[in-house]
């Protein structure tokens, strides 16, 4: 037996709005959850800290799923945003699962020396994910898909995960110009 994965192109469009709508959420959750850490003083390794973290996981594998909606109609850009965004997740998965447990066994002392390629990749992976949503906004202000505003706030969206700030807001910021621009967009 095999299993389609395949969404009809008649509801790719909707399909797309409805997961990034719900990666808005998604994002502005795990934002929420960020600020009760930062307003309790809760540690790192905090429940409220795990479930923000988890959210940001989960909000970058959504925007890899809204991108590979968009495959499709615009195979480049939207490869490059799925792939990046699936980069930018294992950025995420290493801040959920790697990192704690390197904290949680009382090494990180000696493993400091050894966590810079860690930090490096993971601020290219943010890196990444920025210029895969910078392609997706080119592509649909060139092809006149979104109105100018709309995606004009998509780029600047995708230049603000280059911040450095906390990683909820900065997915909370793209998350949301996606959202944003999906639902704005015009049939083609």
């Amino acid at each position: 037996m095999t299993v389609s994965l395949d969404v009809p192109t008649s509801t790719r469009p909707a399909a797309r709005t409805v997961v990034s709508v719900g990666t808005a959420v998604f994002s502005l959750v795990a934002f929420g959850l960020f600020v009760a850490v930062q307003m309790t003083g809760a540690a790192d390794g905090s429940p409220l800290a795990t479930a923000s973290a988890v959210l940001v996981l989960l909000t970058l594998l959504a925007l890899c799923a809204v991108a590979a909606l968009m495959v499709q109609e615009h195979p480049m850009a939207g490869t490059t945003a799925a792939v990046t965004a699936a980069i930018g997740a294992g950025g995420a998965w290493a801040d959920v699962f790697v990192l704690p447990s390197i904290v949680a066994s009382g090494q990180m002392q000696t493993l400091s020396a050894y966590l810079g390629p860690v930090q490096f990749g993971y601020m290219l992976s943010f890196a990444l994910l920025a210029a895969g949503w910078l392609m997706v906004a080119i592509v649909r202000l060139r092809a006149k898909e979104t109105p100018t505003w709309a995606g004009i706030i998509l780029l600047i969206g995708a230049l603000l995960v280059l911040v450095p700030t906390a990683d909820p807001l900065r997915i909370l910021v793209l998350a949301g110009a996606v959202a944003l621009s999906e639902s704005r967009r015009r049939a083609r």
